[in-house]
């Protein structure tokens, strides 16, 4: 999978980024459409948290660089492209008491992309786009209003990119989205496998720790194969409401490396998103059936899940809730824009006998200063394997960990451009 994905980056890579510093499409790229335009964009993060409790042998205070985000962009009327590309490493949590050391413990020692992609618009009601792409379930990227995400960007059901080809169609105020995905976005750079934006059935990676390498033994063994994906939304205007309800479904293969045996998950989700003046609402009910192959040691109740360098089990069946609700002030204080207070709710209940809900509470506010974009949020969670880490990491999201309300103070500044 990694060299396929490599193979298709590499033109995308090309395309937008290799004179995207131009303005208009230069001569040399006389095949693209005359009217198209280049641009860089990118951001440079910083965070600041405070986690209680804290992770063994480490403060609870830490602060440093977060991300480096590099990406271009190509838009004409038929062709338009994407790539955007992280960087993580040399700050917390990638440090040597968590095993990153050595060249390992350096800015870019893990590195992958978020998106890459080349679309065509049909016509102005229907597009194709092809790479590592946003697959179309549920309300759209962000279920929520928080910076750190609801408890679906960890289930891989949220804000998720993967490989594939999709097809959009408006139509007035109705708008359908289909997918077909290859499989995850691919396997990119880092030392403990699982480097890839988006949270994925996977392989179970390695253990993270300052010793030798060696296999995550309490996780299963499962790759994403095809799956298909579609979305229809309605926008309903009413009393000075503005409505979004919709309903996606995801249906694919996993296919476990042990049993080499077939098996598939389905999830399914009602929402709706509803605007009232600088009021916003999002509500999400996302069914999880996954029925692995697993070996009968292992069992079917659970799979192992990987991202951002690391990798988790999650429960296989259960019902995923979110609800979101923020508030926009019209108005801007001095030079800050978009102050937006919010408070979001997401859990996972799991269906197995004795696995215990995973729950996660964030309760913040965010704002602009020109292109500074500020986020400040309390984190309440129970079973949540980013919060309190070394108590639910491997098994929050599966059987249950501390079962204990943790709590995180978290910020992020960036400045984008």
């Amino acid at each position: 999978m990694l060299k396929k994905c490599r193979l298709l980056v590499l033109p995308i890579l090309i395309l937008t980024c290799g004179l995207a510093i131009a303005d208009e499409v230069p001569e040399s790229f006389a095949a693209l459409p005359p009217d198209g335009k280049f641009e860089l964009n990118g951001a440079l993060r910083f965070r600041y948290s405070n986690e209680n409790p804290a992770r063994p042998n480490q403060s609870g205070q830490n602060a440093g660089l977060d991300t480096i985000i590099l990406g271009a962009k190509y838009d004409s009327n038929t062709l338009f492209g994407s790539v955007q590309w992280r960087f993580y490493g040399g700050a917390y949590p990638y440090t040597p008491t968590n095993g990153y050391m050595g060249n390992n413990a350096q800015i870019g020692s893990v590195n992958f992309p978020q998106e890459a992609y080349l679309g065509y618009k049909i016509d102005p009601n229907n597009s194709v786009t092809a790479g590592i792409i946003q697959t179309p379930f549920g309300i759209g990227r962000f279920w929520d209003s928080t910076f750190f995400e609801g408890i679906g960007f960890a289930m891989g059901i949220q804000d998720a990119y993967n490989m594939g080809v999709s097809w959009l169609h408006t139509d007035g105020p109705n708008k359908f989205d289909a997918a077909l995905l290859l499989g995850d976005a691919g396997n990119f750079v880092g030392p403990y496998g699982n480097d890839r934006y988006s949270s994925n059935i996977s392989m179970p990676g390695y253990q993270i720790g300052p010793a030798t390498l060696s296999p995550n033994v309490s996780g299963t063994s499962n790759i994403e194969k095809q799956s298909l994906v579609a979305r229809y939304t309605r926008e309903i205007s009413a009393g000075g409401f503005k409505h979004t309800p919709g309903l996606s479904a995801w249906y694919g293969f996993i296919q476990n490396t042990s049993t080499n045996s077939m098996g598939d998950r389905l999830y399914v989700s009602l929402f709706d998103s509803i605007n009232y003046g600088q009021w916003n609402a999002k509500l999400a009910l996302t069914p999880i059936i996954i029925r692995p192959k697993n070996p009968s040691a292992v069992g079917d109740n659970v799979v192992t899940m990987g991202g951002y360098d690391g990798s988790y089990n999650m429960a296989s069946r259960g019902l995923q809730s979110s609800a979101d609700i923020s508030y926009t002030f019209a108005q801007a204080l001095g030079p800050v824009t978009g102050i937006t207070p919010y408070l979001n709710y997401s859990r996972y209940d799991k269906s197995a006998q004795g696995f215990l809900a995973t729950e996660r509470y964030i309760g913040g506010v965010s704002f602009s200063w020109g292109k500074v974009f500020t986020a400040v949020e309390y984190r309440l969670g129970k079973n949540d394997p980013y919060t309190n880490p070394s108590g639910n990491y491997e098994q929050g999201l599966g059987r249950g960990g501390s079962n204990s309300w943790d709590k995180t103070l978290y910020a992020n500044v960036g400045y984008y451009f």
